[in-house]
């Protein structure tokens, strides 16, 4: 299945994406690295579209290019035997991801606070 746009990909909205970002840390839930790293910050969904997941705010997380990239398709069982064999120590990401994808989002996230974070 090929995979639509990037970082600016438009299938959330500019506000939600911002929120999600601001609701994550700016940083990529998986690694950690945020925009102070120099990472490229998209966002991943947690359940997979063609594997029944949805484009909806609680199924997208902060995520780096490069995990972005690295996970690809995997489903995160999949995706968490990929980062342990990598020397990741994965204890807690699941209930960390399911804390993250549960909380409300802030619409009101500062919409300049993004840039103001890339520019430290």
């Amino acid at each position: 299945m090929a995979r639509r746009g990037g970082p600016s990909s438009s299938w959330m909205r500019p506000d939600i994406r911002k929120a999600v970002y601001y609701r994550d840390g700016y940083r990529c839930v998986y690694c950690g690295k945020g925009v102070e790293h120099g990472v490229k910050l998209t966002l991943d969904h947690v359940r997979a579209r063609y594997r029944g997941g949805n484009n909806k705010p609680e199924n997208s997380i902060t995520c780096c290019i490069g995990c972005n990239s690295a996970k690809q398709d995997m489903t995160m069982s999949s995706w968490f035997r990929f980062l342990r064999e990598k020397g990741v120590n994965t204890d807690g990401l699941r209930a960390r991801i399911r804390r993250l994808t549960r909380t409300p989002l802030d619409k009101q996230a500062p919409a300049n606070l993004f840039h103001e974070v890339r520019r430290k």
